[in-house]
């Protein structure tokens, strides 16, 4: 049976569509591959940091423990310091006693003795005169002998007193000689504990920051791994119908001479530093906000949709395994399998995230692999497109 041309036409553009939707299939699982490796890289990374945050964390609680006791050593110095020094206080106040009574007792027997020395004089010249009885005079003498023995003996022990007391001063001053010496080493070493602790505090919250950021990271990628699975399964089920016709120049003869996708500047190239050691796939271009998104070639849409990094995104496959992306989309006027023609709108340019301009992502893919959109489309004009 003869097939018409119509019906081959009808083939072709089923088994180009076929083609491409199995490319970005496989893409996407290897790309999900990928993503899984780098999941559980990123989870054994993550086990290495809690296992430090928790060598870190047993360390701090030890440098509390050698402060806490370091603080209780310096309290018993502090405290027998203090006592020692209660001590001399009662020892100064009993010295200072003794002495004004010393000072007292030996002011009253100098008093007493010049008055014994003045009565004898006079009693010896009564008797000499006859108006005194000679034993008389004699006891009156002798008592003041007496009294004199007796402020002496006051004297001697205040004397002996007051040396055992200067020699207790002494032996506490000594004590506090040693004491002050432990007591600065004390302090020295509560303030290297206190840094120590204080390095052990930093590097325990570092970890915690971390391990918050890990946990965060993680996360994210398993969303991306949840969405990059949703994805593959959408393009595993869809159901693209053989209405459209195929361009009528393939998309490779276009070379150089591809539109771009809107007006603007090139923000970011192809091929130049991203984030660590990753690079752009593809082009960032400032525009507008709502700016048109267009198609750069007829084809046929494979995936409209949100996807985290790209946000709103459409991919059009453009047969011969060659397929555009068009990101960070304000708006998607397309649906998968909705055929398109060159410079037709598919979406609009949101609002970037860093000012009041908008940017999109454009990106073209060659069986998948990424490819420089500068190679194919017009020549920009000093950074401008479109």
């Amino acid at each position: 049976m003869r097939l018409s041309r119509a019906t081959w036409v009808a083939l072709l553009i089923s088994s180009f569509c076929s083609l491409a939707i199995a490319d970005a299939l496989n893409d996407r699982k290897v790309e999900l591959q990928k993503l899984k490796e780098t999941i559980s890289a990123f989870q054994q990374q993550a086990a290495q940091t809690k296992s430090q945050h928790q060598k870190e964390l047993d360390a701090l609680k030890d440098a509390d423990r050698a402060v806490g006791r370091s603080k209780k050593e310096l309290r018993g110095i502090e405290k027998k310091l203090q006592g020692s020094e209660q001590r001399l206080a009662r020892l100064a106040k009993q010295k200072s006693d003794k002495q004004k009574l010393m000072s007292e007792n030996q002011l009253l027997l100098a008093e007493q003795i010049r008055s014994a020395h003045r009565l004898g004089e006079r009693q010896s010249l009564r008797v000499l005169l006859n108006q005194q009885d000679p034993q008389a005079v004699s006891r009156t003498m002798k008592y003041f002998e007496y009294f004199n023995l007796a402020r002496s003996g006051e004297i001697s022990q205040a004397e002996s007193r007051i040396a055992e007391l200067i020699n207790l001063e002494s032996e506490i001053a000594k004590e506090q000689t040693g004491l002050l010496p432990l007591r600065e080493e004390q302090r020295a070493a509560i303030a290297e504990l206190n840094e120590q602790r204080q390095h052990q505090a930093r590097v325990v919250s570092q970890l915690d920051r971390q391990l918050k950021d890990d946990q965060t990271k993680l996360n994210k990628l398993l969303v991306d791994r949840r969405q990059l699975e949703q994805l593959i399964d959408q393009l595993a089920k869809a159901d693209i119908k053989d209405d459209g016709l195929l361009a009528a120049e393939p998309f490779k003869s276009r070379r150089g001479k591809l539109p771009w996708p809107t007006s603007g500047r090139l923000s970011e190239l192809y091929g130049t530093p991203k984030t660590g050691s990753l690079t752009w796939d593809g082009v960032m271009i400032s525009t507008k906000v709502g700016a048109s998104i267009r198609a750069i070639h007829s084809g046929r849409v494979v995936y409209a949709d949100w996807l985290r990094g790209l946000g709103l995104l459409v991919i059009v496959d453009h047969g011969d395994n060659y397929l555009s992306l068009y990101g960070h989309n304000e708006t998607i006027n397309k649906s998968i399998g909705d055929w398109v023609d060159t410079n037709e709108v598919i979406g609009a340019a949101s609002k970037s995230r860093s000012g009041s301009q908008a940017e999109m992502y454009f990106g073209i893919r060659y069986k998948g692999k990424p490819s420089n959109p500068k190679k194919w489309c017009q020549r920009d004009r000093k950074g401008r497109v479109g």
